[in-house]
C-alpha cells in the first residue's frame, strides 16, 4: 500500500505494529516503548522509508532491531 504521508501510515498501521511488538516483547508497556522509539526514527527518515515497496516490513524489522538493542542494553546494566 502506498501512503501519502507519515501520519497516514501511522493511522493505518499502528495497531498491527503494536500487536507485532507485543508478540515480540511479551510485555505491553515495552511494546509501546519500542514502537514509539521506532516511529520517531521512521518519521525522521520518512522520505526514504515511504518510498519503499513495503514500508510495513521495514517498520517490523526496525521493531525487531530496536527490541534486540534494548535487550542488549539491559543485559549490560543488570548484573546476573
Amino acid at each position: 500500500m502506498e501512503y501519502r504521508d507519515f501520519d497516514e501510515f501511522v493511522a493505518h498501521e499502528r495497531r498491527g505494529l503494536l500487536h507485532f511488538a507485543g508478540a515480540l516483547t511479551a510485555d505491553p508497556a515495552t511494546a509501546e516503548d519500542v514502537l514509539q522509539d521506532v516511529l520517531v526514527k521512521l518519521h525522521r527518515r520518512w522520505a526514504q522509508v515511504g518510498a519503499l515497496d513495503r514500508p510495513v516490513a521495514y517498520a517490523r524489522r526496525a521493531i525487531v532491531n530496536e527490541y534486540v538493542s534494548w535487550r542488549r542494553k539491559w543485559a549490560r546494566l543488570i548484573p546476573s
